[in-house]
């Protein structure tokens, strides 16, 4: 129930935190 707080999981695909 505590997943959202650590999205560590996702992969760098989203475009979360990329500088393209």
């Amino acid at each position: 129930s505590v997943v959202q707080s650590t999205p560590t999981i996702l992969p760098p695909d989203k475009g979360h935190h990329i500088e393209k």
